[in-house]
Parts: structure tokens; sequence; C-alpha cells
């Protein structure tokens, strides 16, 4: 009997390793599926460039694994003319002006705040929540039946000065 529960007991566990280690091997494919949307949005809205000398996609959070990701997948690449900085901010108090600002299902509380700052500027908001589309959010990524999708706040960029184009639209969920 103790060398079943023992056996049990070692099942359980690697179980556990193994589901954890597929969980988390599925969240770093996850961060790269974002990081490859996310450059794809800058194609697809046409960006108030003048006077400005870099492309810069902020991230709310330290060390977030987007991050990594987004900073390996735009080596080298620019949006129009403008080189691609990755920037992180440790909090809306502290983040910069950017042209796309990340916002991390973990740091939701922070979108009010987020919203305040960039209401008048051309900065799109991408979010990541499951259940619901946040109103400050330009966009939200969400996985549906396994796959990365996204949503479209028209409304959003409607208040923005710049413009989005039909074929992203008719993509968004």
């Amino acid at each position: 009997m103790i060398k079943t529960m023992k056996r049990k007991n070692i099942l359980s566990a690697f179980a556990t390793i193994l589901f954890f280690s597929i969980f988390a091997s599925a969240n770093g494919q996850i961060q790269k599926h974002q990081a490859s949307y996310i450059y794809t949005f800058t194609r697809f809205i046409e960006w108030p460039t003048q006077g400005q000398t870099e492309f810069v996609i902020g991230v709310i959070g330290k060390n977030h694994p987007l991050t990594a990701e987004l900073k390996a997948s735009s080596s080298g690449r620019s949006v129009g003319a403008l080189p691609i900085k990755i920037v992180e901010y440790a909090s809306a108090d502290v983040m910069g002006d950017c042209h796309i600002l990340f916002v991390p299902d973990e740091k939701s509380s922070q979108l009010k705040k987020v919203d305040s700052k960039v209401s008048n500027k051309s900065t799109i908001v991408i979010t990541e929540e499951q259940d619901w589309v946040p109103s400050e959010s330009t966009i939200n990524l969400q996985i549906i039946d396994s796959k990365l999708a996204f949503n479209i706040n028209k409304a959003q960029f409607n208040t923005k000065s710049m413009r989005v184009s039909d074929k992203l639209l008719a993509l968004s969920k």
C-alpha cells in the first residue's frame, strides 16, 4: 500500500510538472504571437510621425515576457522611416510618450490612469482581457478557440488622429 501511494505521489508530481511545463511553453508561444500581431498592427494604421525620431512601443510592467518577444521581433525593423524602440514602464504613473502601449491583464487596474494620460495623444492601447473588452482599450487581444484573436474599439480610434485600415477592421472579431 505504501508503494502504491509513493507511485501515485510520484505520478501526481510528474503530471503537475508536465502540466506547468506545457503551460509555460504555451504561454511563451502566446507572447510570440502577441508580438507578431502588435508589429503587424503598425502596418495597418496611419500614424502621425511628424517630428519624431523613433516609433515607441511601451509595456506596462517590468520584466514582462512580451517585452523580450517584442525586442526580438522588432530588431532591425521600422515603422515607416522610424526605427522601433521597446520601452518598459513600471506603472502608468511613470509612462512616457509612445505610439503603442501594451497593458497586460495583471495591470488592467491601471487602465483608467493610462486612458487619462493618452486620451489626447495618438497612442494605441492594447490589452489582453479574456472575458471583457475594456472601454479604454483600442485593441484587445483574446484567445478564442485556442487561437489568438483581437477586437478593435472603433470609438477609441475615432478619438485619435490616426486612421485604421479597413482590412484590419475586417479581421477584428
